[in-house]
């Protein structure tokens, strides 16, 4: 019906991929690697020296599932139920001096990024919080009230 379920890695697992399929939704998200209950072929790697911009896409041979693993800095490995096509993205690179280097990029990112960049962002933010304050378990009424600012300022913030 036109809809895009976006899951991060956490959640994702071969039993939301089978009922996104039956339900007729489709689905992007992020993979682990090693993730169990997906096929042994579907766990892409690159070695260590390979370039940014490599791509390596499985294709499940009865369902429409993609796996694809696109190497930027580190792997990044995608799940969808439709297929995608290939673009570009920016990125800068240093050889001497910074420059701007165009790399391939799997569009599917690009709508994953597009439905997950404020539940991402927002997990960024509080990564760079102190634990005490990230705690569930206030010590005592000054860390509550300073964990409950805190919050309601992430959330104005995404």
């Amino acid at each position: 019906n036109g809809c895009v379920l976006a899951i991060d890695n956490w959640f994702m697992c071969w039993g939301v991929v089978q009922f996104c399929l039956d339900k007729s939704v489709h689905l992007v998200g992020t993979l682990r690697a090693g993730r169990a209950g997906f096929p042994s072929s579907a766990q892409l790697t690159f070695p260590s020296s390979a370039a940014r911009g490599s791509l390596k896409v499985f294709r499940h041979p009865q369902k429409s599932v993609f796996v694809c693993s696109w190497q930027d800095k580190k792997a990044v490995r995608l799940v969808s139920t439709f297929d995608f096509g290939i673009g570009t993205c920016e990125r800068s690179q240093r050889e001497g001096g910074w420059k701007k280097i165009l790399v391939d990029q799997p569009q599917l990112l690009g709508c994953y990024n597009l439905a997950m960049g404020g539940c991402d962002l927002s997990d960024q933010l509080k990564a760079y919080i102190r634990p005490v304050i990230r705690s569930r378990v206030p010590t005592h009424a000054a860390s509550w009230l300073s964990q409950m600012c805190l919050r309601v300022f992430v959330g104005l913030v995404s």
